[in-house]
């Protein structure tokens, strides 16, 4: 039993390279307008250095198949990335703003438990300076 790997399940059975062509170049060059003329033998020079490079047109299959894989993986990346970036943005904003509310609430009750004891050192004292005046006061 063959293995089955991912070359096997995606790039062999798209891996289908047809033998190039031999370029000619066009009869009627010399008729064109100088412009044409320079893309047409633009044009020529570029097959004719892809089919010295590969004859058997693997190198057009090639970019015929990363083109594919790029827009294969970039479409999702384009329309998720934005999407997760925005979420963490906001979990970061939250976290942020969660963060200072927690911050209040800490001073807000140490504050509160700071006047709660001045108040009951005042009374405290008050107590006692009316005590020792009721104590003098009967003397």
């Amino acid at each position: 039993m063959q293995k089955r790997t991912i070359k096997s399940i995606i790039v062999r059975p798209r891996w289908t390279p047809t033998p190039l062509p031999e370029p000619h170049i066009d009869p009627h060059l010399t008729e064109r307008k100088p412009i044409e003329r320079s893309a047409v033998v633009l044009s020529y020079w570029l097959l004719k250095a892809e089919y010295f490079i590969s004859p058997g047109g693997s190198l057009r299959e090639w970019i015929r198949l990363n083109s594919y894989a790029a827009i294969f993986f970039a479409v999702p990346t384009f329309i998720v990335v934005p999407i997760v970036t925005m979420l963490l943005t906001q979990f970061v904003t939250w976290t942020a703003l969660l963060a200072t509310i927690v911050k209040n609430l800490i001073m807000a009750q140490c504050l509160g438990m700071v006047c709660v004891g001045l108040l009951v050192g005042l009374y405290v004292a008050l107590k006692l300076f009316l005590a020792r005046l009721s104590s003098s006061a009967s003397r």
